[in-house]
């Protein structure tokens, strides 16, 4: 019970009571570690257990996959006595979370039975990635019968991370019926669109009742916004705090440059997660206490992609660009993989300080190399490099064969307004959705 309800120190509390637990109870105590991030924890109990079933193993699968290390995952999959269609969906995950979507694909195509779960997971993989257009093609074509509210929720979710807010909308509406999920997916695409008003409105009247999953999102919108206001309003009054609620609002005063309340919010965070660590780390890297956040980093129990992200991203945002690919290659020595966070915090650091030929070749390394999909946000970053150089035509080019097209011309807008090139200006211009307003709005903010 209390492994399932999320609290794994009550768990805890529990098991340590049991005279002869049994494997049930053995697995419940394995859970509520995996779900609540603590992995360490997890691969404790799991190597202490007597003996172990198929939902133990699955169960520090998913565990090694959320903690953005794909090759222990994929170690815990090898060494499984047997796979069912749970340990070949946490392993899709695990390398559609890594941006691997090419290999998340192979997996699932080699599923013996791929179910609905399966379908979804890569609805939501490519939906990240900005290809909507695969995941609104699986929903129609791979699910076309017995669709369930999961499957309904991804293709909210994919049309709410393409910032599709009104066909989100459209697809709620045509849904058979709602369960907390799905109204927890509909909040979130309303706060995805920046329309927090909407949220509100939505939070408070359209949904009958609210989990901490709800309160979160709503918290995590006004974050994303730098509403910190609107975001400690709803801290306050959030029922059930868990860890994610007190890392949102670390992030949110680590975000307004308020290093003294978000360490204060990391001190009063009762249940600290590999979540509360990364948040840390970013917070001080963000602020300039690069020292500090290299301590934290030391400090933290497991750290993962993201806790090296949020220091490398520190390293590129005050431009010391030589030490952003040191930390890189000491993230790689500890036998921790990049993601396309990561390339995207590189490719960053290359744009501030004019090194194109760089940022091309960690273009082609994370394809080649790490097997990463590039997205929108690397794309933009390719085209903000090479323009910033002067290359003002040949970023027109590249920005012009994209998918997606709106934030790389936002990259080309803003380099074209620092070498004042109207010509190729207008030329962005005319066949975008942009308006003068947004050049000079972008041009100011050069």
């Amino acid at each position: 019970m209390y492994g399932k309800c999320g609290s794994a120190d009550d768990a805890a509390a529990i098991f340590s009571t049991l005279p002869r637990p049994n494997l049930f109870s053995w697995t419940i105590l394995l859970t509520a570690f995996a779900r609540n991030g603590h992995v360490l924890q997890a691969r404790e109990v799991f190597d202490a257990m007597p003996r172990r079933d198929i939902v133990a193993w699955n169960a520090l699968l998913a565990a090694s996959s959320s903690t953005d290390r794909l090759e222990q995952a994929e170690k815990v999959h090898s060494k499984m006595p047997h796979w069912n269609a749970s340990s070949w969906n946490a392993l899709v995950a695990a390398n559609a979370e890594a941006g691997h979507l090419s290999q998340a694909a192979k997996l699932l195509h080699a599923m013996p039975q791929p179910n609905t779960i399966s379908w979804t997971v890569m609805m939501g993989a490519y939906a990240r990635a900005g290809i909507t257009d695969l995941s609104v093609a699986i929903f129609d074509e791979c699910i076309p019968s017995g669709r369930d509210v999961v499957a309904w929720n991804a293709l909210v979710m994919a049309y709410a991370a393409a910032g599709q807010d009104g066909h989100a909308a459209r697809t709620f509406g045509c849904m058979p019926w709602h369960d907390q999920v799905a109204c927890n997916v509909m909040l979130h695409a309303h706060c995805a669109a920046g329309r927090m008003g909407d949220a509100a409105r939505f939070f408070h009247t359209a949904m009958l009742t609210h989990d901490t999953v709800s309160w979160n999102v709503l918290l995590h919108g006004y974050v994303r916004l730098g509403q910190l206001e609107d975001a400690q309003r709803v801290f306050d009054a959030t029922p059930r705090k868990d860890a994610a609620s007190w890392t949102a609002m670390l992030t949110a005063y680590g975000s307004a440059g308020r290093l003294q309340q978000a360490m204060e919010m990391f001190e009063s965070t009762p249940q600290k997660n590999q979540l509360s660590w990364n948040a840390v780390v970013a917070a001080n890297a963000q602020a300039g206490h690069l020292n500090k956040a290299e301590q934290f980093l030391a400090l933290a129990p497991a750290p993962t992609t993201n806790t090296w992200n949020g220091l490398i991203a520190g390293y590129a945002r005050h431009s010391h660009t030589t030490t952003a690919f040191h930390r890189f290659r000491d993230m790689l020595l500890c036998g921790i993989p990049p993601d396309n966070i990561t390339f995207v915090c590189l490719l960053v650091a290359c744009s501030h300080v004019g090194l194109t030929a760089a940022a091309c070749r960690l273009f082609r390394s994370m394809q080649t190399d790490w097997q990463i999909t590039p997205t929108p946000d690397h794309h933009s970053c390719i085209v903000d490099s090479i323009a910033r150089s002067g290359q003002l035509v040949l970023a027109q080019e590249l920005v012009e064969s994209l998918p997606q097209y709106r934030p790389s011309v936002v990259s080309l807008v803003s380099a074209t307004a620092m070498h004042c090139d109207d010509k190729v200006l207008q030329g962005v211009l005319s066949r975008s959705a942009f308006s003068p307003i947004s050049y000079y709005s972008t041009y100011m903010s050069v």
